[in-house]
């Protein structure tokens, strides 16, 4: 049996019971994580109970600590604030995910690094030019963190601190030049 090989379920999710006071037999009760109520053979059979964090739950239980959302059949998380309870994925990155350096909005499935900071794609820019920041992601970073764009790093910032020359700022594919309006 499960007590002669040392079974012991946590104190918070089963508790004994004699099944008959004449005798040293004990039978272990489920409870569930969230109401302490027990759990069934019977809602584990239908499907009304559920394995998480350790313990057993009721199927109605499973619920977002933050939203309510029922979490019993799509993914959660353990919440990092209050051990043992149940957060949605959404919620648990608005709650412990960081805020974007530029904006401080939460990051959530994508951020980008630059100089050892965290940024929304959308929110890297050129210090100078404020355009998003293009060329896979390449950027110059000066001495005081100023993120920069490699063209313009090159042509704004050398010239200016290092007085390095190295023409003018090609313009971007996007705009016309007189030459082809001319044409």
């Amino acid at each position: 049996s499960l007590v002669s090989d040392g079974f012991s379920p946590s104190s918070s999710m089963a508790t004994r019971y004699p099944l008959n006071p004449n005798k040293e037999a004990v039978r272990w009760q489920l409870l569930c994580m969230c109401c302490k109520m027990r759990v069934t053979a019977s809602d584990a059979l239908k499907g009304h109970a559920y394995f998480a964090l350790n313990g057993v739950w009721h199927k109605q239980h499973m619920c977002c600590k933050r939203c309510k959302i029922n979490v019993a059949e799509i993914p959660f998380c353990e919440s990092r604030t209050e051990p043992g309870t149940l957060m949605c994925t959404d919620c648990y990155m608005i709650e412990n995910n960081p805020n974007c350096t530029a904006c401080d909005s939460r990051l959530f499935e994508t951020a980008v690094e630059a100089d050892g900071k965290l940024y929304h794609r959308e929110c890297l820019r050129c210090k100078a030019c404020k355009h998003q920041i293009q060329n896979n992601g390449q950027y110059i970073t000066d001495d005081v963190g100023g993120i920069y764009d490699v063209d313009c790093y090159h042509i704004m910032i050398l010239p200016k601190d290092y007085g390095c020359n190295f023409g003018e700022k090609p313009k971007p594919s996007s705009e016309k030049t007189d030459e082809n309006t001319n044409a």
